[in-house]
């Protein structure tokens, strides 16, 4: 059931108290009062979100391949789709129409000059309530609560279940003799976004550049914060010293901005899911086996992705304003990002950042292998009956030789894929499901942090452990405009296999017993998963959703 963060905070006030900072509150509004309006613009377009789209708008038929209109962006030689080859529905046309609309008009906007200047939430609840009045309608749905996100455990929480958990590593043998600062005694994990310090940033905000230091897991499965590395200042900070919150606040906002701009929208969506469409709708013709078996899962993609151009990307943007970079490093940040890809699978990734030894309960790694696994799987049955000599049969399917090069043209020096094979494509086709299922519910559906006053907000300003009035309207319009749901994973989506006149009589046979199998197990998966986290309740810890294939979308949302 979806949860509201928030509540619990509310529930601890007297009756009396919360009716009268209720009524203070609505009455004069500060988020209200901050907004200009570039940020009122916004604002009012959020009624426009549509529902959730159901299965059946995927349509049975694939569009002709061939040439798509795109729209270039300004890094990576990245090129995404513009138009998709199923009919929108009305609502996403007007929203699109209306982002487009406001995207391109110069509105007035002011942020903060300094702290002197800015506007602060003077206690949780008056965050909650003023965040509920104007945003409460139009948010997703929320499957986890975040609280506390100030005090030491919480926010190790954040790092191995939450925000940051994609970001999480063991740390390395050699770290002790690499680092130009010491090393926490027992350190064993880390969040390593030091990095980031050689991103420029606007004036007044701070620096990013943060490494979070924690031990190894105890016996509940939950890792301990013992330092924070502030690459600005060059100083680990620890719990107990005066710079403990503001490094803490700075680390939050860390990761929320690497989650947000390079983990969610240039990799998932500009890489993995435009990535998916352009090779399938460029070189794959109709009817093809690997097409088809995609074919939800680049549902609505362009739309999203091409309409994130000039609402998010663009200096002066929504999103360029969300975050504290300048503009010079806003580009440098993306074009590094480009530079620096190699596709890896999520399982290689998981080996690639040592965490199997170190922490073998990592909820992520658990949930998101299982999940993986049963993708990886889907793909192998359902090729199968179309390419029954697996590499000989690859081999001589020239429509599917061109759809593994096209990923060598997307982005600037390609995807680095491995050879060819029948294994090699079902592992990419599965990575690929995954990252649009899964994994962007784990790095998109950040709606559970941004409703409280300690929210890990884009940017910060100095000194402060929590953002400014105007900050968090900007962060709730980003993640509200987020509200128009896919097609959920588990469905029913044997009209796009049934009828592919193609096809052998035997081939659809096999593709429908393949997918009705798929759908079981997901399933099945969704049942260990919530007897996993029964178990880590059991003991103390925290519950993991993001993997749960009950609430996953087919493809990326808006």
């Amino acid at each position: 059931a979806a949860l509201r963060s928030g509540e619990q905070v509310l529930d601890s006030l007297p009756p009396a108290e919360r009716k009268l900072l209720t009524i203070r509150t609505r009455a004069d509004n500060k988020m209200d009062a901050e907004m200009d309006a570039f940020t009122r613009a916004f604002v009012t377009l959020l009624p426009l979100i549509p529902e959730r789209t159901s299965a059946h708008k995927i349509q049975a038929d694939a569009a002709p391949k061939g040439v798509i209109p795109m729209v270039d962006l300004p890094f990576g030689d990245i090129r995404v789709h513009s138009e998709d080859e199923d009919q929108t529905t009305p609502a996403l046309d007007r929203i699109k129409h209306a982002l487009v609309a406001v995207s391109s008009h110069v509105l007035d906007y002011s942020e903060p000059t300094s702290v002197a200047d800015a506007v602060f939430f003077e206690s949780k609840a008056e965050a909650i309530i003023t965040i509920d009045a104007i945003f409460g309608p139009h948010l997703p749905a929320q499957f986890s609560r975040w609280d506390d996100m100030e005090s030491d455990d919480s926010v190790a929480r954040l790092c191995t279940h939450g925000l940051g958990a994609i970001l999480l590593q063991a740390v390395p043998v050699d770290a002790a003799e690499t680092r130009e600062h010491p090393v926490p005694d027992g350190a064993a994990l880390e969040v390593n976004l030091d990095w980031m310090a050689k991103y420029a940033v606007r004036a007044p905000w701070e620096p990013y550049g943060h490494i979070a230091y924690l031990s190894a897991p105890d016996e509940r499965a939950e890792a301990h914060l013992l330092a924070v590395y502030v690459s600005a200042s060059r100083s680990l900070v620890r719990p107990g010293d005066k710079a403990w919150p503001v490094a803490v606040a700075g680390l939050k906002a860390d990761m929320a901005t690497v989650v947000t701009l390079h983990e969610h929208l240039l990799y998932t969506h500009w890489t993995y899911a435009n990535g998916l469409l352009r090779a399938a709708r460029e070189t794959l013709g109709p009817d093809h086996p690997i097409r088809r078996l995609v074919k939800p899962h680049y549902f609505n993609t362009a739309a999203i992705n091409s309409l994130a151009v000039p609402t998010l990307m663009t200096t002066n943007s929504l999103g360029f304003r969300t975050f504290a970079f300048s503009e010079a490093g806003w580009l440098e940040f993306f074009n590094d990002a480009c530079t620096r890809f190699a596709w890896r699978s999520f399982p290689a990734q998981m080996r690639d950042r040592g965490l199997a030894n170190v922490y073998p309960d990592f909820p992520l790694m658990q949930d998101g292998m299982a999940v993986w696994h049963v993708l990886r799987a889907h793909c192998d049955r359902f090729l199968a009956g179309f390419y029954p000599r697996r590499d000989a049969d690859i081999a001589a399917d020239s429509e599917a030789q061109d759809f593994w090069a096209h990923f060598e043209t997307q982005v600037d020096g390609g995807w680095r894929l491995p050879e060819l094979t029948y294994a090699s494509l079902c592992d990419l086709l599965a990575d690929l499901m995954w990252r649009v299922t899964a994994g962007h519910e784990v790095v998109g559906s950040i709606v559970e942090y941004l409703t409280t006053a300690n929210a890990p907000v884009g940017r910060l300003l100095p000194g402060q452990t929590a953002g400014d009035v105007k900050t968090h309207a900007l962060d709730l319009i980003v993640i509200s405009l987020t509200g128009a749901r896919q097609p959920q994973l588990v469905d029913d989506y044997s009209h796009v296999y049934a009828n592919v006149e193609a096809w052998t009589a035997d081939q659809r046979a096999s593709a429908l017993a393949a997918v009705r199998r798929f759908q079981g197990e997901l399933i099945h998966v969704a049942n260990e998963i919530e007897d996993r986290n029964d178990a880590r309740e059991r003991v103390g810890g925290r519950r993991y959703i993001a993997c749960n294939p009950r609430i996953l979308e087919v493809s990326v949302s808006i």
